[in-house]
């Protein structure tokens, strides 16, 4: 650990730059700096304690090092990773259930048993689902896993333990009488909601929501009857290139049925772009679902 004192030549006092290392887990230079010191001397001994101070501190000394402050990290490389829904949803998880309970446990104390309790308060509490401590509990092994591979730990302390089943609940899935119903009665409505298609596409063609709400005209061949499914939209109302993983990213036959009922509702859009056209602060936004600013 090196360090440097010098005067400032606009003060005119002493200033000191301690090099403190690289941080063991971002590898980023560590530079402390000090200023205003009346002189050289008292700069010296400033830089002489500072050094003490950082050899206790727990950014050199990893047996110190607590989960908190590595999950922290750890979160920095998850987010290149994973999704931005499912980042966000995983900090949520870590700020709320896991940094609280175990976040001031150091690393390397963290055994089976804290996580098996930690695991049975949970499912004791009642608070939350079996799928979201199972959840949960996945994100606190990922990082341990990582831990462990760095050598950080010795063995993962998520291994082994206790999850509480979870119980599958009996999906209620329309026959196809009921569909035959609902699009019926629709169309007996007086003035037909425009999720219609929408509706019709989950139907005929078993697109999830994501990609019905993030469908565009290109993306609609309805000479060749043909849907291709290109880019979603999120939960947080954003566009995500791509589908919700690579066997997503397809193309789908469109039923001869449907196709009629989605050039009238490509004519009600091109309508009511026309419309707005001339409309001072109109916008149009090329999506299959979207209104022009201002249409009632």
């Amino acid at each position: 650990m090196k360090g440097s004192v010098k005067k400032n030549q606009n003060t005119k006092k002493w200033d000191l730059v301690f090099d403190a290392g690289n941080d063991p887990m971002s590898g980023k230079r560590r530079q402390i700096k000090r200023r205003g010191f009346l002189t050289k001397q008292e700069a010296l001994d400033a830089m002489t304690l500072l050094k003490s101070e950082v050899l206790q501190d727990e950014f050199t000394d990893l047996s110190n090092l607590s989960l908190e402050r590595f999950m922290d990290e750890w979160f920095i490389e998850r987010k290149i990773q994973l999704q931005s829904s499912t980042y966000e949803t995983h900090r949520i998880y870590f700020r709320t259930v896991i940094k609280p309970r175990l976040g001031h446990f150091k690393v390397q104390k963290l055994s089976p048993l804290l996580v098996q309790n930690f695991i049975n308060e949970l499912v004791q509490e009642g608070n939350y689902s079996e799928y979201t401590i199972h959840l949960i509990f996945r994100i606190l092994s990922s990082a341990m896993k990582k831990a462990t591979t760095i050598k950080l730990v010795r063995d993962n302390p998520t291994i082994g333990i206790t999850l509480p089943k979870i119980k599958r609940k009996e999906i209620n899935v329309w026959t196809s009488e009921q569909i035959n119903h609902f699009i019926a009665a629709s169309k007996q409505t007086k003035r037909l909601t425009r999720c219609f298609p929408g509706f019709l596409i989950g139907f005929f063609c078993g697109c999830r929501e994501g990609e019905i709400l993030g469908l565009r005209f290109k993306d609609l061949d309805l000479d060749n009857g043909v849907i291709y499914i290109r880019q979603t939209l999120t939960q947080k109302a954003e566009i995500k290139t791509g589908a919700k993983n690579k066997s997503s990213i397809r193309s789908i036959s469109i039923p001869q049925n449907l196709i009629p009922v989605l050039i009238a509702h490509r004519k009600i859009i091109r309508e009511e772009k026309r419309k707005q056209s001339g409309k001072r602060g109109a916008y149009w936004i090329p999506y299959f679902w979207s209104r022009w600013s201002g249409d009632s």
